[in-house]
């Protein structure tokens, strides 16, 4: 009953604040996706909930019993430093705890919300394509994002990894609209600047990253012509901000005020390169496969032994396997058509005059591409290519729609079945060969 209860209350509360992001006439229609996806996916969560309540590694287990503490007041509740000295990072465990007050120690009421973290991306990721193309591409990415099954993952058990993917996306949907010209760069000003203090007690170090995006994205601003004005406002506002958010972020009083007291999490102290370099070189990453391993994400699904004794590892693989089908041949399809000219702002000249006349250039689709290419560096630098890099795949997805609908139905056809008849016949022989 306390599911169901939950269940309800985070569904209209989702579908309340899609009505407030979403305006025009395809508030209706976004806000029937989302009722789609709860009304489809919890039942499914109920049931994953009972086959693997746990993911087995140990986290979400952890997540589980100290959200079940109790408090003596709300005072207390309401505290983000209850969980400095027992977490690194508390911000998701204090969450689960303000809910715990509600529901009681219920994993399943838990887990509904991270389902509704994963419904509030489609809305943020509607905006994002309707800022990078129009309505069609941001009803497009709508759809997408609901069968993004490699994300299904992270609402299936109790992990933080999907709350740091809609803070990412909010965070990328300001950094468009800034370097957009379809909206006021206020508004986007605001998200990149509250989304990435919001990240803070989830998962710190990414300040740099979202420093670095930004950086990346005003200086492709810069080499666009004709926009010299703009583009100099907003590398300034962009040094503003991004002066503002490390000043926070390197001040340790700051950082304990949101319950961060370990020194390898203030940004700028030598703690902190020491710990990215630990994290590193403990991966047990193969750097030479790096590139197909991201591009694939999980490749366990691909391998026969893991479907014979099927576990909530074994159910992560399954779920990318739709990603390496689909996803991954028209990513590539879509880098390609970003790095064409765009005709609205084709340019006469040399070759510069051509680099400025490419969509990753004169568009917005500039801050998608540094989005995805500082995950790159981040998930070698960690040595994961799976739960810290979760925030790029809707990005990914991005590029992959816009590599789908820039070709021919025919063309797309004829791509899928040359890629699943490449993909089955290397598992085939892989597998093969491996059990001679």
């Amino acid at each position: 009953m306390t599911s169901l209860t939950t269940f309800s209350v985070f569904a209209v509360m989702t579908l309340g604040l899609a009505t407030l992001l979403i305006k025009g006439e395809d508030r209706q229609w976004v806000t029937l996706v989302m009722l789609i996806a709860w009304l489809s996916l919890f039942p499914l969560l109920a049931l994953v909930n009972l086959w693997f309540p746990f993911a087995g590694g140990g986290d979400d287990e952890d997540y589980f019993y100290l959200a079940a503490t109790d408090f003596s007041s709300w005072a207390e509740v309401l505290d983000p430093t209850q969980f400095a000295g027992v977490m690194v990072q508390p911000g998701y465990p204090w969450l689960l705890s303000i809910l715990n007050q509600f529901t009681g120690e219920d994993l399943l009421a838990f887990k509904l919300l991270n389902l509704a973290v994963f419904v509030l991306l489609i809305p943020v990721w509607y905006r994002i394509g309707v800022e990078l193309d129009s309505r069609q591409f941001g009803r497009a990415m709508a759809l997408a994002i609901l069968l993004v099954t490699p994300l299904w993952c992270y609402w299936m058990f109790l992990l933080k990894d999907l709350l740091i993917a809609l803070l990412q996306s909010i965070f990328l949907l300001g950094a468009v609209q800034v370097s957009g010209r379809r909206s006021s760069s206020k508004g986007g000003w605001l998200l990149v600047f509250g989304a990435t203090l919001a990240l803070i007690p989830f998962r710190a170090p990414l300040v740099l990253f979202n420093v670095a995006v930004l950086a990346g994205t005003a200086t492709l601003m810069l080499a666009r012509r004709g926009e010299r004005g703009r583009s100099f406002a907003t590398a300034i506002m962009s040094a503003i901000v991004i002066a503002g958010i490390l000043t926070i972020t390197s001040d340790p009083e700051w950082m304990a005020a949101m319950g961060i007291y370990d020194e390898d999490r203030v940004i700028g102290t030598e703690e902190t390169e020491v710990t990215v370099s630990q994290v590193g070189e403990a991966s047990l990453l193969n750097r030479g496969l790096f590139p197909l391993l991201y591009l694939f994400s999980e490749t366990s699904g691909l391998n026969l032994k893991t479907w014979l004794d099927f576990d909530a590892f074994s159910l992560r693989g399954a779920l990318a396997i739709p990603w390496i089908v689909v996803v991954v041949p028209f990513f590539v399809l879509g880098l390609l058509w970003l790095m064409r000219r765009d005709p609205q702002t084709i340019q006469r000249g040399g070759i510069m005059a051509g680099v400025r006349s490419t969509r990753l250039v004169a568009t917005p689709w500039g801050a998608v591409l540094m989005f995805i290419l500082a995950y790159l560096a981040l998930s070698w630098t960690v040595g994961d290519t799976t739960r810290w890099r979760i925030p790029d795949m809707p990005a990914m997805a991005a590029v992959a729609m816009a590599g789908w609908l820039s070709m021919a139905e025919r063309s797309r056809r004829w791509v899928l079945m040359v890629w699943i008849g490449f993909v089955g016949g290397s598992v085939a022989l892989f597998n093969l060969v491996r059990g001679l």
